[in-house]
């Protein structure tokens, strides 16, 4: 869920996060063929915000970025790399 800078996501407590840890956010891309089927999506880096607030299953935390963040993208802890994992 995204409300102006706050952002919650669906890593908590569970997940090993705490206070203070830095999280990362990612915007889907879609790659096309020439047909326009999407045969890829790749994850690009926009923003990082550090958590404030942490439950068991989710996050709240703020950013400083220009980005506008949507509720579909994807979020990691800082040290992952997305494009690494399986």
């Amino acid at each position: 869920m995204v409300e102006g800078k706050e952002v919650w996501v669906s890593l908590g407590a569970n997940n090993g996060c705490a206070k203070g840890d830095k999280v990362k956010i990612y915007k889907p891309v879609e790659k096309k063929n020439k047909k326009g089927e999407v045969i890829a999506t790749t994850y690009e880096p926009v923003a990082d915000i550090t958590l404030l607030k942490v439950q068991k299953d989710k996050s709240m935390g703020e950013y400083t970025g220009t980005v506008q963040i949507s509720e579909d993208w994807a979020a990691t802890d800082a040290a992952v790399d997305i494009e690494k994992l399986d």
